[in-house]
């Protein structure tokens, strides 16, 4: 089963979810999540050890193999496929083991157009948008630990309705952030976060997310967007990685880094960049109004 989504769609959760489901019916099961890049032979070989070395006793010697940032696995370059192809062809050479395996949605889109990696897994999921009600639930749940009471801006008390149904001001904010994060928990709580301004000590007033200013993002150099687009589509890279991936020196690369982290819409941690959770809708519809990333289907 190959399973994809952005970021924040709930991935991890749901691999997580089902590991312990598998494991309170009784199945062996394994859950490996792949560390930012995996590209040699003596890295692929320690991180799947285990599988490697698995020889079934019988037919019914099973296991579940859980695994979580498979994007890890490749870089788009020249000889950038070969531990993702042994990873592939590992998950091939033993049919006693049930792969479930997760994708950044956009390192699936171009995987499938690079390799036609679907053809690998009998079962796609593309991780499914939730509803208003489910959005709504999963951040009140959270705030209600904290001793804040809520206020809505006055801007949702208008008497006009957004859509049918709708009429209490803290229905209609949760049907706009709905529609602001596309169904995406991960942004829904940024966009949530993004809304509260402190009232008192006691209270919080809800209003419309600030925006970030991403006229930053026109006013770059077109290289430097390059590098951006690759950093979503690989997940995560180093200043190393970003230039063998886009084929841009590595001081053009480091400096278009440095700049996004500066400028607030990337972030670095050990030497390694991605895009911010706060910035995330701003970079890719701006890098998609430039065809330099295309919305997964």
């Amino acid at each position: 089963v190959g399973i994809y989504g952005g970021r924040g769609s709930g991935k991890s959760t749901f691999l997580h979810q089902y590991s312990k489901k598998m494991e309170s019916e009784g199945s062996r099961v394994l859950s490996i999540e792949v560390p930012p890049k995996v590209f040699t032979d003596k890295s692929f070989e320690s991180l799947f050890a285990e599988i490697i070395d698995f020889q079934p006793k019988n037919p019914s010697d099973r296991m579940c193999v859980l695994v979580d940032n498979a994007h890890n696995l490749f870089l788009s370059t020249i000889g950038g496929f070969q531990v993702y192809n042994q990873f592939l062809e590992l998950m091939e050479r033993n049919k006693n083991i049930f792969w479930v395996v997760g994708f950044n949605d956009y390192s699936w889109q171009f995987l499938n157009s690079v390799l036609g990696v679907n053809q690998y897994f009998r079962v796609e999921l593309r991780l499914p948008k939730w509803n208003v009600e489910q959005i709504k639930q999963l951040i009140l749940s959270d705030h209600q630990r904290s001793k804040y009471q809520l206020d809505y801006d006055q801007i949702f008390k208008s008497s006009q309705k957004l859509q049918e149904g709708i009429s209490s001001a803290e229905s209609r904010y949760f049907y706009l952030l709905w529609e602001r994060c596309g169904g995406n928990p991960g942004l829904a709580i940024t966009y949530w976060l993004r809304s509260l301004r402190l009232q008192s000590e006691t209270s919080f007033l809800v209003s419309l997310p600030i925006d970030n200013d991403a006229s930053v993002l026109p006013s770059l150099h077109q290289e430097m967007h390059f590098v951006y687009a690759s950093v979503i589509k690989h997940g995560n890279l180093n200043a190393s990685e970003a230039s063998r991936a886009t084929n841009i020196s590595r001081a053009v690369v480091k400096q278009a880094l440095v700049r996004g982290t500066e400028e607030g819409f990337l972030e670095e941690q050990d030497g390694r960049y991605r895009v911010s959770m706060n910035w995330i809708d701003d970079v890719k519809r701006y890098l998609r109004g430039k065809n330099l990333i295309y919305e997964s289907n």
